[in-house]
């Protein structure tokens, strides 16, 4: 059995990156959100008792937790603003 990935980010419809701490704090659960990496949907997992994250909806998937934070990394430097170079 392999370990979950407690994914702390997905993708909205949009196209936009979206951190599971913007979900809680706006309670948006009507979004589509999809993996990054094997564009599966996920659910945000909010609840009380164990860490926030996004989880497959599907137990079936395929993802590899390199490819996901490869891809996490790319767009989050890309997407962000580029402060630390000022």
């Amino acid at each position: 059995m392999k370990k979950a990935i407690k994914y702390q980010f997905a993708e909205d419809t949009s196209g936009r990156l979206v951190s599971i701490d913007s979900i809680i704090k706006n309670e948006n659960h009507n979004e589509k959100y999809s993996c990054l990496d094997c564009k599966q949907e996920l659910i945000p997992k909010t609840g009380n008792i164990r860490v926030h994250h996004f989880s497959h909806k599907n137990e079936t998937y395929s993802c590899s937790k390199e490819t996901y934070l490869h891809e996490l990394g790319k767009r989050m430097f890309f997407e962000e603003p580029v402060s630390f170079f000022v």
